[in-house]
């Protein structure tokens, strides 16, 4: 099992629309994905409660049996929608994916 672990912070404003508007736009975007892309065994969303500085905004943990399950969410169409407005909303990123050994 592989596990894809994606953290974000967001700038104060894009799309015209201030962080919060779009960090719930964000968190509903990323919910869709699981009952869309079948490759996903596991999908949790969370949104940050941590007021430390160093804490990002939301965060993304979800788990696939291989690599080539997950290339194929990478690349899958509605990823890539929910990706470039991600992108132009977020002004930092951090990216973890890493096996699990059972």
């Amino acid at each position: 099992m592989l596990k894809h672990v994606v953290m974000w912070t967001l700038k104060k404003e894009a799309h015209g629309k201030n962080k919060e508007e779009n960090l719930t736009t964000m968190y509903d975007k990323l919910m869709a994905l699981p009952a869309i892309i079948e490759e996903i065994r596991e999908y949790e969303v969370g949104v940050n409660k941590s007021e430390r500085s160093s804490a990002f905004d939301i965060v993304l943990v979800s788990a696939f049996e291989n690599e080539t399950d997950l290339e194929t969410y990478r690349t899958h169409p509605q990823h890539l929608d929910v990706a470039d407005f991600i992108k132009e909303v977020t002004k930092k990123t951090a990216v973890v994916d890493y096996d699990i050994k059972e």
